[in-house]
């Protein structure tokens, strides 16, 4: 894990972090989200999909992110 560690974290001083997509709002997606959003420098949480989009956005709070809804 040391070299991808080292690998994200050049991306992120590069100013170009890997962008992760979620589909679906449940359990796992919570905890990846914060995850990323809050402990993984060199990604970053570009979208979240949601049949229900109030739960994509509540994760999205909860995560600290400020999240732009599409309507």
């Amino acid at each position: 894990m040391i070299l991808v560690d080292r690998a994200l974290r050049a991306r992120a001083d590069e100013g170009r972090p890997i962008r992760v997509g979620l589909l679906g709002a449940g359990f796992m997606a919570r905890g990846l989200v914060n995850q990323i959003a809050n402990s993984t420098p060199g990604m970053q949480v570009a979208v979240v999909y949601a049949r229900r989009p109030a739960q994509a956005l509540a994760i999205c709070r909860d995560a600290g992110l400020a999240p732009v809804p599409c309507d």
